[in-house]
């Protein structure tokens, strides 16, 4: 059996990843899906979490979709994201990680997979689609909501991680719309 956190860059998963550490629990590597058209926020998290990965023994991935970046492939099918049809998050997040972990570990290896949802997000749970893999989630099981992310993000020196997602993402708030204008 393999743990493997999947890393978003943003407020979440870089909680879940400190509580991970001090929890002890068990990790053999964290991995980040890069769809090239993340926020240059998010992109300077994912550096810093690198680096506090490495101090800690744990390996650390970045995956890309073999379809390049997200934002060349929607110019390419002359579409947009939108909420109602969208394909991002498993195309440039769930299948490059799965395609990563089938590759190097073998199609014999089951997973555990450690998923950043905080507490008022229970409605974003869900049992995996495949076989080989088990999701957990350790912010959930640990009654942490989105402020107990932003403390212990403060708590270990994270003081400006923002949501993570595509800078062009339909499920932005309209002030980072209007940030990005």
């Amino acid at each position: 059996m393999k743990y493997i956190m999947n890393y978003g860059g943003g407020v979440n998963s870089t909680a879940m990843f400190f509580l991970i550490l001090k929890e002890k629990l068990p990790l053999d590597e964290v991995i980040f899906a890069d769809t090239g058209c993340e926020m240059p926020e998010t992109y300077e998290v994912v550096k810093k979490m690198e680096a506090v990965a490495k101090k800690n023994d744990v390996v650390f991935t970045i995956v890309k979709s073999p379809l390049g970046n997200i934002y060349d492939y929607y110019y390419r099918k002359r579409t947009v994201p939108s909420r109602i049809k969208r394909d991002c998050t498993f195309k440039f997040k769930i299948q490059p990680i799965r395609n990563y972990m089938r590759k190097t570990y073998g199609k014999q290896e089951r997973f555990v997979q450690y998923l950043g949802i905080a507490l008022e997000e229970l409605t974003r749970m869900r049992v995996s689609d495949v076989k080989y893999t088990e999701l957990r989630y350790p912010l959930i099981d640990h009654k942490i909501d989105r402020k107990g992310c932003i403390k212990i993000n403060e708590e270990n020196g994270f003081q400006k991680v923002e949501k993570s997602g595509c800078y062009f993402c339909p499920f932005q708030s309209k002030k980072k719309w209007l940030e990005l204008m």
